[in-house]
């Protein structure tokens, strides 16, 4: 058991106050985000080093959370640009024919926009990293820390997804 300076445990605050601080989180973050973000502040809880530091520990509880939502709000924002950007490039690809033709490549991007938002962060990422960035089931499989399968299921739940929206509109 992992106590901070106060006597309090760890695994006392996820019992006693896991409750409290989904609430915190779920005001900050879409409710789906919140059980991992949880878990991110008590794995933060868990690598204190120096655990006799902390004088009043939900405070520190608290400002653990706020440092995690904070970090998910800014890698949420580095997902949106890149998924803009993934979008304006599959857009934008191949041959330049018409006017006519420009404007519906705009429209595609932005129904790929919205289908890529649509997704789960994971499934978004798995999506971008392999048409965008063109990395392999493995090398996705490493950064992500996931077996190969599921980066292979997600990438078809993706792809199946952007596809048939792409297709309401035809």
């Amino acid at each position: 058991m992992i106590e901070l300076s106060s006597g309090l445990s760890v695994e006392h605050i996820a019992v006693e106050h896991h409750r409290d601080l989904m609430r915190f989180l779920r005001r900050r973050v879409r409710a789906v985000d919140a059980p991992d973000l949880a878990q991110d502040v008590y794995c933060g809880l868990l690598r204190l080093g120096r655990k006799d530091f902390v004088r009043d520990p939900m405070a520190y509880v608290y400002t653990v959370a706020a440092n995690v939502v904070r970090a998910h709000r800014e890698k949420a924002r580095q997902q949106a640009d890149a998924l803009r950007q993934f979008a304006d490039e599959m857009a934008l690809r191949g041959p330049q024919r018409s006017e006519e033709h420009n404007v519906d490549a705009k429209i595609q991007g932005t129904l790929i926009r919205t289908a890529l938002d649509e997704l789960s962060p994971s499934c978004r990422a798995i999506v971008i990293l392999h048409r965008r960035d063109g990395m392999t089931y493995d090398e996705i499989s490493e950064l992500l820390n996931v077996s190969p399968a599921a980066v292979k299921k997600w990438l078809g739940i993706g792809v199946r997804h952007c596809h048939h929206r792409l297709q309401e509109i035809r």
